[in-house]
């Protein structure tokens, strides 16, 4: 929790040269919360690894060795499964914040830059 407080706090300031107000700012800030992009773009490659590393030993492993590499495994599937978990959760406090805050601390502007 403390993580998300100083990641809302950096970013709030990270934003004073952008000539926004402090709404503006707070937005920014609530809209770069965690979503778990991260966790779900590598979550899988530590089961990958593992699975890969079991899949390529020849016949002459010892017993200790194959344990390691099924205990990796394991890791590999519980890592996993704490991604998926973290972008069940995050993901749609995200949204959320980002659906209710925007019409609250954002307002139309009458000049609209047009590209």
């Amino acid at each position: 929790f403390g993580g998300l407080v100083i990641r809302i706090i950096v970013t709030y300031f990270s934003v004073f040269g952008a000539k926004l107000d402090h709404n503006e700012r707070l937005f920014v800030a609530l809209a770069w919360l965690p979503k778990a992009t991260v966790q779900a773009a590598i979550g899988p490659l530590a089961l990958d690894m593992a699975n890969d590393a079991l899949a390529g030993i020849g016949d002459e492993v010892s017993d200790d060795d194959l344990n390691i590499l099924n205990e990796r495994v394991v890791l590999g599937k519980q890592l996993l499964t704490i991604a998926v978990l973290s972008i069940i959760v995050t993901a749609p406090v995200g949204a959320f914040a980002i659906m209710t805050a925007g019409p609250r601390l954002l307002k139309r502007s009458r000049n609209v830059l047009r590209i």
